[in-house]
């Protein structure tokens, strides 16, 4: 339980882009690969597909 509980706050707090006091999704290619990682692991439960699709699926958002 002691990695989760560590590892929890750095990632929201990594998945979050707060400027002055707004909170801003549009641009937040990091959240929309978060989702696509999610639905990955819940699909498939594989970690090796989790995180090629999820770092894939960044990779494309933030590239084009």
């Amino acid at each position: 339980y002691i990695p989760l509980a560590v590892l929890t706050p750095i990632i929201v707090s990594d998945l979050s882009i707060i400027e002055n006091k707004n909170f801003f999704l549009i641009d937040n290619f990091k959240l929309y690969a978060a989702f696509i990682a999610i639905l990955v692991a819940l699909i498939w439960n594989n970690v090796l597909v989790t995180i090629s699709i999820g770092m894939a699926s960044f990779l494309i958002m933030s590239n084009f």
